[in-house]
């Protein structure tokens, strides 16, 4: 690849700082190198240089050719197209992604991290808001891009820690229904939390808003959460005791969310509209979250 493009920025350089004195003929043949298994060809149109290359696959008479990149370039601007062209997004490898591709480009994301607060909503009164934290962790991510918009489809985990206020914790009652518990008085409590952890699938839209801010992306997503594994932990007098507040926990949650990103870095909110909890099974308890992402 890269004697490809050390082999095409020598011919360009070489024809677009011709002096006006140099001879030209009257019908000027197109220019053609081949480069391992790619060709690439140069004609001069109107005054433009119109660079295209195609990629050679096969061999004797099932040889085949596809056209991988255009390019039209003058002494004052350049058209550059990529026809095609799947790659791996993998983070703190550079790759421009900014690039409008009018017919197309798929390509895979590899890894995000990401660290949000989280914000309770509806019978959240023995709910701590305070230390409930989301870690998230991207797995694989499919793009497809067309001009300046952006359609992919993703999957992630997320570990959850639900903050429940000292003295407290969620526990089933004799109707084998989840409810916040009072703790006996008199005893020395410690953290008291629920952990979940879900596998999760989103589909999400984005737009770049500026065409002349490259970085900067918009994205709106819709999601569904996969239960995985879950624990309902208290301490008291120092010893840990487990209850089973967990139980009723939804196994399917959806999700809805937005997210402004520059870069590699993106500012993201997430909303659950339903309780995380089986209805009629446990309270309301609903939840947003606000925190920042890193990766693809």
């Amino acid at each position: 690849m890269l004697t490809r493009k050390f082999y095409l920025t020598a011919v360009l350089s070489a024809l677009l700082t011709l002096p006006s004195f140099a001879l030209k003929p009257a019908n000027p043949a197109d220019t053609t190198i081949r480069v391992d298994n790619e060709l690439i060809t140069i004609e001069k149109k109107n005054g433009k240089m119109d660079v295209t290359v195609h990629r050679i696959t096969g061999q004797a008479d099932t040889v085949k050719t596809r056209r991988v990149f255009r390019g039209v370039y003058d002494l004052n601007r350049r058209e550059e197209q990529t026809f095609g062209t799947d790659f791996i997004r993998i983070p703190f490898v550079p790759h421009d992604y900014s690039k409008d591709c009018k017919k197309g480009r798929t390509s895979m994301g590899i890894l995000s991290f990401g660290f949000s607060a989280i914000q309770f909503h509806g019978q959240n009164g023995r709910m701590e808001q305070s230390g409930s934290r989301r870690f998230s962790l991207g797995l694989l991510s499919f793009h497809y891009n067309k001009g300046a918009m952006e359609y992919i489809l993703s999957t992630s985990f997320d570990f959850n820690r639900l903050n429940v206020m000292p003295g407290y914790t969620l526990k089933r009652n004799a109707k084998g229904e989840t409810e916040y518990f009072e703790l006996p008085k008199g005893d020395e409590f410690g953290k008291n939390r629920m952990k979940v952890t879900y596998f999760n699938t989103r589909a999400i839209v984005s737009v770049r808003p500026f065409s002349e801010i490259k970085s900067l992306r918009l994205y709106a997503f819709a999601g569904l959460k996969i239960k995985t594994a879950s624990s309902m932990k208290t301490w008291i007098n120092g010893k840990e005791t487990r209850y089973d507040g967990n139980n009723d926990l939804r196994p399917f949650i959806p999700e809805i969310g937005a997210s402004i990103r520059y870069g590699w870095f993106s500012l993201e909110g997430t909303y659950t509209p339903v309780s995380i909890f089986t209805k009629d099974k446990g309270p309301d308890l609903r939840y947003t979250t606000i925190g920042i992402k890193f990766g693809i």
